[in-house]
């Protein structure tokens, strides 16, 4: 697939992180403007906003920690393949990343639908109620997105968990080792 090795997530993870930034800068602008409309901060708009820019700063560095993770074989194609169980060093990172987002956009929204749902009368006599529900759908939105996102990266970590790259020379032959039995 894509970088130079088959089993490899990275694109959707690339693209889905695309639409997770533009997203993140959408719902900036929404929660900034109910803030400036309402000229006062209500607690949940104000967690949200603070999601959105945690996003915008964070996905540009999960992208380079994504990057950075490519295989060596794309440079070298005279590697030979062994098993390895070794974690990619920078997976660690992305998900901690991942969890305290995801965990932040599923706070925002969960508190944000038991607030406007029909039933609660939120909304009730606001003129810009349209702007709240359109808050809500893209938290969800957001919400979503990190989810695939964090699908994509179990599938990673277990499809690059199989083959790894040594240098040539490393490997001797392609066969399992056994290790002789002490009498």
């Amino acid at each position: 697939m894509a970088f130079g090795y088959t089993q490899s997530y990275n694109t959707p993870r690339l693209l889905t992180y695309a639409l997770l930034w533009l997203f993140a800068v959408i719902l900036l602008g929404l929660t900034a403007w109910r803030i400036h409309y309402t000229f006062r901060t209500e607690n949940i708009i104000a967690e949200i906003l603070a999601t959105s820019v945690l996003t915008i700063v964070w996905v540009p560095i999960a992208v380079m920690f994504l990057l950075s993770g490519r295989s060596t074989r794309a440079n070298n194609p005279d590697t030979v393949t062994v098993r390895s169980s070794r974690l990619h060093p920078r997976l660690p990172h992305e998900a901690a990343g991942w969890f305290v987002l995801w965990l932040m956009y599923l706070v925002g929204a969960a508190y944000m639908t038991n607030r406007i749902l029909p039933g609660r009368n939120y909304c009730r006599g606001y003129t810009h109620c349209s702007s709240l529900t359109t808050t809500l759908a893209i938290t969800w939105i957001q919400w979503s997105l990190l989810t695939i996102i964090g699908i994509f990266m179990l599938m990673h970590y277990a499809a690059s968990r199989t083959p790894t790259t040594v240098e040539p020379g490393l490997a001797t032959s392609k066969e399992p080792r056994t290790i002789p039995a002490v009498a």
